[in-house]
């Protein structure tokens, strides 16, 4: 039990009581008591506090037998919102989430690439919009873009918005709003955003394996995506392919060279992804290994499965995974959004308040 600061440990039950409620609502206060493990009259009050403020609501009435009637309690859909702002190809999809997920509105934002300014006034022009509409309930926007992303919040390695380089964009926005604003690699959030859909009740371990115009991964261990200290772990274009050349220059190579109908090209591709894959496998050990790309479809994913089984132990092969979902990476952003609002305090040690 953690003891302590009256404040802090209120708002840790606080998510406590929400995280449970967004996870197995509709459900009763002495459910929650049960669960928490906190007295019911502590569970009371708070859920009492969280329907005020209109986190949560009544979603029914139910009788189990004798006796008075119990509340049942879920998240409030329409308490708080999201704004996400993912870039695909050559513009911003932009698109307005409800707490629980529901996506309430979308449309492209094309921005000028040739200046800051010009781009932030792109996206500006619409969320001046967005953001006026909502007002009071609007309580994070999030940002999944083509570059690396530091703690900090520095974007470089971002060529497809050259303007940005070097930039904390996420500050830039919470300065025109005052709303909280995170930034993360569109590769992480789809590895996030795909997780989060089909394998996470089943899978603890995995690796996200994007092959494009870059490269780029993304790492789930113990179910939480691993980001590195730098925010830097899964930039496997990086690795070197051989003494000049690294992943991501030898795969642009061959790509040009199978646009050019290069059958041996494509061979080589397979060999390079299925090397990098190898090495994931041997230092992580992942239960899957999720491919996605433009030329990676359910042959290529098979070609190098069996490539990699003449490599890796059966006993240590994982599942190969192909992933054709369009929305993933714009999926992650919300879902990293909407996680950080239901657990405002995301750690806490009971040493900080015994």
């Amino acid at each position: 039990m953690i003891t302590g600061k009256p404040q802090l440990i209120n708002e840790y039950n606080k998510s406590l009581i929400t995280s449970i409620i967004s996870e197995n609502g509709p459900i009763s206060k002495p459910e929650l008591a049960d669960i928490t493990k906190l007295s019911l009259p502590t569970v009371n009050k708070i859920v009492d506090q969280l329907v005020e403020n209109q986190m949560l609501r009544i979603s029914a009435v139910t009788s189990h037998g004798v006796g008075r009637k119990a509340k049942m309690y879920i998240i409030n859909e329409e308490s708080a919102y999201v704004i996400v702002l993912y870039f695909l190809n050559d513009h911003f999809i932009i698109s307005e989430y409800n707490i629980i997920g529901v996506q309430k509105r979308t449309e492209k934002i094309f921005i000028n690439n040739a200046s800051l300014e010009g781009a932030l006034q792109d996206i500006f022009s619409v969320l001046d919009v967005y953001v006026s509409e909502q007002k009071d309930k609007l309580k994070m926007i999030g940002l999944g873009i083509p570059g690396v992303v530091n703690e900090e919040g520095m974007v470089t390695s971002i060529p497809l918005i050259p303007s940005w380089e070097s930039k904390n964009i996420g500050q830039y926005i919470e300065d025109r709003y005052g709303i909280k604003t995170i930034v993360e690699n569109d590769v992480k959030t789809m590895t996030l955003g795909f997780y989060s859909k089909y394998l996470s009740k089943q899978y603890k371990n995995i690796v996200f394996i994007y092959a494009g115009s870059g490269l780029g991964s993304g790492i789930i261990i113990n179910k939480k995506l691993y980001k590195g200290f730098s925010n830097f772990a899964g930039e496997y274009g990086y690795m070197q392919w051989n003494e000049k050349t690294n992943y991501e220059s030898m795969s642009k190579k061959l790509i040009k060279k199978i646009g050019m109908d290069n059958i041996e090209a494509i061979t080589e591709y397979k060999k390079l992804l299925s090397r990098a894959i190898i090495s994931f496998i041997t230092v992580l050990n992942p239960e899957v290994i999720v491919l996605k790309g433009v030329l990676i479809d359910y042959d290529v994913v098979s070609s190098i499965k069996s490539h990699v089984e003449k490599i890796i132990p059966q006993t240590c092969m994982p599942k190969f995974i192909l992933d054709n979902e369009k929305d993933d990476g714009e999926f992650g952003v919300m879902q990293m959004c909407v996680s950080e609002i239901m657990s405002k305090i995301k750690v806490i040690k009971q040493s900080q308040y015994v």
